[in-house]
């Protein structure tokens, strides 16, 4: 199993980083099932746990069921047929005997805005134990009328600092040693992001100090190929 799906957190105390936004969030949620909002709007950079929070917050405090947390990624159903089709279907009971249903739509800014006009509708006409998590990297791009009728949650990527914390403890429930040398090389190719960390880490675990080494080597080779490619792309036009 990849570590990023290993140790991805499954309850708030255990999510790295956003402490100020966790604990707002979990005032928000730590009620009534009835009195929670519907729509939730998380906002940050790509890998930084926007998703992560949408489900510990379905399976935590909304206790929906796998069944009933349907993750749609916008970039493959933009359109405005699979905001009809979500319409049609929300108005329908759980189907597991949860307490609710909800709708987890990633990077949802890439909807059309035929297709956001009509998630707006549903939004409008949400069943009370019916709910959306909306997540995006850009929120500006989400219309006004929908970022105002979600509560807005800012999740950042992490600290240095707490970086390391999340890399010492994923290591030592590996059993894995890694120097402090090639910890601070992977938090700094993470830029923040402990999803991009677990996934670097993940191609170092079990190997020795001088192929760990050359892991990190290759990889700097590739990103600095991978930004000069996008420099020209850009140039050219």
């Amino acid at each position: 199993m990849a570590l990023m799906t290993k140790y991805r957190p499954k309850e708030f105390d255990s999510f790295y980083g956003s402490a100020d936004t966790v604990t707002a969030l979990h005032n928000t949620v730590n009620r009534a099932i009835e009195d929670i909002p519907n729509t939730f709007l998380f906002h940050g950079p790509s890998g930084c746990g926007k998703t992560t929070l949408a489900r510990i917050v379905a399976n935590v405090y909304l206790k929906a069921s796998g069944r009933d947390i349907i993750e749609i990624d916008s970039a493959d159903y933009r359109g405005i047929d699979s905001v009809r089709d979500i319409r049609k279907k929300m108005h329908l009971s759980p189907i597991s005997g949860s307490q609710s249903v909800v709708y987890i739509l990633d990077e949802c800014h890439q909807m059309t805005k035929d297709a956001q006009n009509a998630l707006l509708k549903a939004l409008e006409d949400t069943p009370k134990k019916t709910f959306f998590m909306l997540c995006t990297t850009e929120p500006e791009k989400l219309l006004k009328t929908i970022q105002t009728r979600s509560v807005s949650f800012k999740v950042d990527l992490l600290e240095d600092d707490i970086m390391e914390e999340l890399i010492a403890e994923v290591c030592e429930e590996e059993k894995f040693t890694l120097s402090k040398k090639h910890i601070s090389m992977l938090v700094n190719k993470a830029e923040g992001s402990p999803r991009q960390a677990l996934n670097l880490l993940d191609k170092v675990v079990g190997l020795d100090k001088d192929e760990i080494g050359d892991i990190f080597e290759n990889f700097t080779t590739q990103e600095t190929r991978a930004k000069e490619l996008a420099q020209a792309l850009i140039y050219q036009h």
